[in-house]
């Protein structure tokens, strides 16, 4: 039998709508805890020294949630749908947006 899977998040947390629209997306059932809400949410995150939100956690197996890529394997999502750009294509982007922000300086 799998333990349950809980969700722990905080409101105004973007990444955490994020994991919750991933995981709903996929089908997967979840428990949601919000930190502020519940002190038990709070005594499970300084037993297991957690100092950030989403945190997805099964048992006492948890992942930080800020990378999608990281709960896919953490729940054994073999595709997020879509794959990671690699270094180069990263830097031709961020040299593509430097440049435009210089020509826009240059122009007023």
């Amino acid at each position: 039998m799998k333990l349950s899977l809980v969700v722990y998040w905080a409101r105004h947390c973007s990444s955490c709508e994020k994991v919750k629209e991933f995981l709903k997306l996929r089908g997967i059932d979840f428990e949601l805890v919000n930190i502020l809400e519940n002190p038990g949410a709070l005594v499970v995150f300084s037993m297991l020294d957690i100092r950030s939100v989403p945190v997805v956690m099964r048992g006492e197996n948890f992942v930080y949630a800020q990378s999608l890529y990281d709960v896919a394997k953490f729940v054994d999502v073999v595709s997020l749908g879509a794959a990671r750009l690699s270094v180069d294509q990263m830097i031709g982007g961020m040299d593509a947006i430097l440049a435009g922000a210089r020509a826009k300086r240059l122009t007023n």
